[in-house]
């Protein structure tokens, strides 16, 4: 997934989280 998601813009925050929770879970 690419790092600019439009979720991004909705919340960068959580989608922060979120998805260096998935990157780590690699």
């Amino acid at each position: 997934m690419s790092h600019h998601d439009p979720n991004e813009t909705f919340a960068p925050s959580a989608d922060f989280v979120s998805h260096a929770h998935v990157d780590a879970a690699k």
